[in-house]
């Protein structure tokens, strides 16, 4: 079952529909918190769609999971944009 709705996911992934991936992965992801594709799937959609605070919260997480420049990168350019200098 998580395999398939994993497939499903990178299939609407890859379509470029951002709404789709936060609406399923807003659900799935109250059932199984700790699933890394599906919280680093939201980040990606939240950043297309420049829900920088969302992007945020999950791109922290994926972070967390595996630090790299990439991330680094991209959310320093979200707290940026909220002013969020702190960070």
């Amino acid at each position: 079952m998580i395999a398939d709705y994993q497939k499903m996911m990178q299939e609407l992934d890859k379509s470029g529909n951002s709404a789709a991936v936060i609406a399923a992965g807003e659900q799935f992801i109250t059932a199984v918190p700790d699933d890394i594709l599906t919280i680093s799937l939201l980040a990606t959609a939240y950043q297309k769609t420049k829900n920088n605070a969302k992007f945020v919260v999950y791109g922290e997480k994926v972070f967390e999971a595996s630090p790299n420049g990439n991330i680094a990168y991209y959310l320093a350019k979200a707290y940026l944009e909220m002013k969020n200098d702190a960070k």
